[in-house]
């Protein structure tokens, strides 16, 4: 092939034909791996080059209208994009959680000791917001308005103001769902425990609630259970529902993405098996295990009622936050009463879950009747 052939390839960044990426200064490729279009014929045949669109420069990302945001089904971010935001978003609580430590360690108002304490909790809650920061931040540059407004119903943040009572009926799933995670996951644990007792490690949290509560007090039961729902909630539920299965559902399917999520979920959450390690290699799988199936079952749960709210995070926030903060009410009254309490309190959130549904349920098929008449 000619000079003039092969400079002419090396021009070319992206295939004209299918747009795929090309290496760069690599003048041995006779044709486009993606779409076999033959770059000695396309750098020879003058008039079939002018026939192709322009491509040797990268396309500019697609803008969407504000009509347009709301279960855009295009993939915009990569799959690597999908999880590597979200861990970036961890690194850097964890980042602004050792510096808050640092700080109250040098100040003497806190030890290391001190970090799973509820105090420190409350306090460092507030880096529980680059979960949300970030994925923010990130989908602005597909937006042709990148409003905050704009930004958040990208992620599935939004009200469908077309419909009666929308807010309600997502508000009453979400607290109805939370009640029955409680139910659930409390249930796992407690068979999951019985069967693995003879070789659980002794001494040892199952979970960091147990370490959170064990010098807690009213106040700080209060002040957490609204920080689980104002903050942790849809912090979390923006950065692996919003953002994380999104990416990933559209790159990959719905099953496939829900519970990659899932499990990267997790995987984040089971922190304490990474402190609190048992000596025997048996114990610590068993005990990783007890730590990681419930919060994988509570994920999953989320990850399919985001996809079944056509990805609106109204309901998956408040089911996260209202889960959390019952765990912590939960947490709280089984350190200081009688197991009686306990009962009567799982009685009455169960009582308050079903009147959720049931108001749902009249709600929504009020809707339905409305629109058929």
């Amino acid at each position: 092939m000619s000079d003039k052939s092969n400079d002419e390839r090396i021009n070319w960044v992206y295939c004209p034909r299918c747009g795929y990426k090309l290496s760069e200064g690599s003048p041995d490729i006779a044709e486009c791996p993606s779409c076999g279009l033959n770059f000695q014929l396309l750098g020879s045949n003058a008039q079939v080059k002018e026939m192709l669109p322009n491509t040797s420069q990268k396309k500019e990302k697609i803008k969407l209208k504000e009509e347009e945001i709301i279960n855009n089904p295009k993939a915009f971010w990569r799959p690597k994009a999908s999880i590597f935001w979200p861990l970036i978003s961890l690194i850097i609580m964890s980042q602004i959680l050792g510096v808050i430590l640092i700080i109250l360690v040098f100040a003497g108002v806190a030890s290391f000791e001190s970090l799973l304490s509820p105090g420190f909790i409350i306090v460092s809650s507030i880096a529980e917001l680059v979960f949300m920061v970030v994925p923010v931040l990130y989908v602005g540059q597909y937006l042709q308005n990148p409003s905050f407004k704009n930004r958040a119903k990208f992620l599935g943040v939004f009200i469908r103001k077309e419909e009666r009572f929308f807010t309600l009926k997502e508000s009453l799933l979400g607290i109805g769902f939370a009640v029955v995670c409680v139910f659930i996951v409390n249930l796992l644990s407690l068979v999951l425990e019985i069967i693995f007792n003879p070789v659980l490690p002794t001494n040892v949290p199952t979970d960091e609630i147990d370490v959170m509560f064990s010098s807690s007090n009213l106040i700080e039961t209060i002040l957490l259970s609204i920080i689980m729902i104002v903050i942790i909630g849809p912090s979390e539920e923006i950065a692996f529902r919003g953002f994380m299965q999104r990416g990933l559902v559209r790159s990959y399917n719905k099953k496939k993405g829900i519970w990659i999520t899932a499990i990267i979920f997790a995987l984040i959450h089971v922190v304490t098996v990474l402190v609190d390690i048992p000596n025997s290699p048996i114990s610590t799988i068993v005990y990783f295990f007890v730590l990681f199936a419930p919060y994988l079952l509570i994920s999953l749960i989320l990850g399919y009622l985001f996809s079944w709210r056509n990805e609106n995070l109204i309901a998956p926030i408040l089911t996260h936050g209202v889960y959390n903060a019952i765990t912590v009410i939960l947490a709280f009254l089984a350190y200081r009463f009688s197991n009686i309490i306990l009962w009567l309190f799982f009685i009455a959130i169960g009582v308050v879950s079903l009147l959720c549904f049931l108001i749902y349920y009249y709600l929504e098929k009020s809707y339905i009747r409305e629109i058929e008449n």
